[in-house]
């Protein structure tokens, strides 16, 4: 697939996730989103146990993304996921923005992590799982900080079985 394509492909999931976040806000302070409800991607918490704003994930985010309300005001992502359900696929989560590459004033649709520096920062692999999805309601009490800033779709498969229960020792 050309690198156009996929930034077509990705910019329209940006757009849809995010208007489907605007929608949402709209409808109320309870959770949009409830644990189990998800069919696939992620959805992200910023309240633990699954509470407060909701963005849904289907592709990579170099950057967690400021969206605005409809009163005008903003929220920014970046270091306020809080709760996580990963109904599908296996997913990176980066302390910082740009998979821990150095930042600068690079556009998006310009990035190229390979051309990047490394920048020193943690790293997570999380996957739904063959039977079902991964919830985990406190991102911190999973050994998760709380300094999420960007997250990279791996794999839309889950891990294998094998790997899930070699992940629980």
């Amino acid at each position: 697939m050309s690198m156009k394509k996929i930034l077509v492909s990705l910019s329209v999931v940006v757009a849809l996730a995010l208007g489907w976040l605007l929608w949402s806000l709209g409808s109320g302070g309870a959770p949009r989103v409830a644990a189990g409800q998800v069919e696939e991607g992620i959805t992200l918490f910023s309240g633990e146990n699954f509470t407060g704003r909701s963005l849904v994930v289907e592709a990579t985010l170099y950057d967690l993304p400021l969206v605005e309300d409809p009163d005008g005001s903003f929220f920014d992502w970046n270091d306020q996921v809080r709760s996580v359900i990963i109904a599908s696929g296996t997913w990176r989560f980066y302390q910082h923005g740009r998979s821990n590459t150095e930042l600068d004033e690079t556009e998006i649709a310009l990035f190229d992590v390979r051309a990047k520096a490394p920048r020193e920062g943690w790293c997570a692999l999380l996957s739904a799982s063959e039977s079902g999805a991964l919830e985990i309601a406190n991102l911190a009490a999973g050994g998760i900080g709380p300094d999420l800033s960007s997250i990279e779709l791996i794999s839309t498969s889950p891990l294998p079985s094998w790997a899930q229960t070699m992940r629980q020792r």
